[in-house]
């Protein structure tokens, strides 16, 4: 055999050694973080969610809508489980199912649930490539804005708002919400892509079972069902900035007078 077959032949054996390896670890690192993000997502609804949301809108005829949400959870849990792993090896996709019982809840928080075998279950999706991350952010984003709505429907929030007119003409206009909650016991109902791969995540919150985990009742009896999205594209930004780059850029038509 001569020097270069021997190349030919070790090459050959690195790479058919080298890709079964980074595809098989390629799945475990993606199935595994699907993994994690479910058990935070359950965390979340059973165990309690503290959401911080500003929004503020300035203007109404340009348009300028900001808002931003933070949240925060925290606790030593046992007890959950996978219930489903699937992974979509062509687009290095995986989704994980976990679920809690309310009993096993109960027993570690100390509180008493009428419903102890009602069982709680949230997903969680997760990838690899850098070409599917915008739909898996955008899937987190719709739970976020889920959440504060629900907030927003069931504890309230503060709203500021201003407005000038000068003239008979409005001048300046803005409106500010604030709001800071813990939610408890929210419940995935649906969730997923619309066509224009927008994600979407459709939360239930039982004000019964959460005013239990509070010790308190609310005026409004019942469930609340809420529906939030996460976009998989910043267009919006876009959109501003080119329209702002080309009004600086525009040439007003006109005379100039010369002495």
């Amino acid at each position: 055999m001569n020097r270069h077959s021997k190349l030919f032949l070790i090459t050959t054996l690195i790479v058919a050694c080298v890709l079964p390896t980074y595809a098989g670890q390629k799945k475990l690192m993606t199935t595994r973080k699907a993994k994690i993000v479910a058990q935070r997502a359950l965390v979340e609804s059973v165990f309690g969610l503290k959401i911080k949301s500003e929004e503020s809108v300035m203007d109404m005829v340009n348009a300028s809508f900001s808002t931003t949400g933070e949240t925060k959870t925290s606790a030593t849990v046992v007890g959950i489980n996978i219930d489903d792993l699937v992974y979509d090896k062509e687009k290095d996709l995986a989704k994980a199912t976990a679920s809690i019982t309310l009993g096993q809840v109960g027993e570690q928080t100390g509180i008493t649930f009428p419903s102890a075998d009602k069982r709680f279950s949230r997903v969680g999706f997760a990838t690899s490539s850098p070409e599917h991350l915008p739909a898996v952010k955008a899937m987190r984003v719709a739970e976020i804005d889920a959440y504060s709505s629900l907030a927003k429907q069931t504890l309230g929030f503060d709203l500021e708002s201003g407005t000038k007119v000068e003239n008979y003409v409005l001048s300046t206009d803005t409106i500010k919400t604030k709001m800071v909650a813990a939610l408890f016991l929210a419940e995935l109902i649906e969730y997923g892509w619309d066509d224009d791969k927008n994600a979407f995540v459709t939360l239930r919150l039982n004000l019964d079972e959460m005013g239990q985990v509070l010790g308190q009742e609310f005026a409004t009896k019942g469930s609340v069902t809420v529906t939030g999205f996460g976009a998989t594209e910043n267009d919006y930004v876009e959109m501003r900035d080119s329209a702002a780059e080309a009004s600086k850029n525009a040439v007003r038509a006109g005379e100039i007078s010369i002495p």
